[in-house]
């Protein structure tokens, strides 16, 4: 839970305060993903564990690559 409401502030800043609209959007998008693959029977906790290390390591990487483009 709290990662989540980091990760919203983190949007809230990347969209409103920087204007970064992919950047927001990509970033929603994963922890979205990330909380619903959390719902999957028996694997699903460990997905969204996947989901959210990867973030946490490659995640500001790629939302800059997605800032780009």
């Amino acid at each position: 839970m709290a990662g989540l409401a980091i990760t919203g502030v983190q949007i809230y800043d990347d969209a409103i305060n920087k204007g970064k609209y992919a950047k927001a959007g990509a970033r929603l998008a994963v922890a979205a993903t990330a909380a619903g693959a959390a719902f999957i029977p028996v694997v699903g906790w460990g997905v969204s564990l996947g989901i959210g290390v990867a973030d946490y390591v490659w995640g500001d990487d790629f939302y800059d690559w997605v800032d780009k483009q």
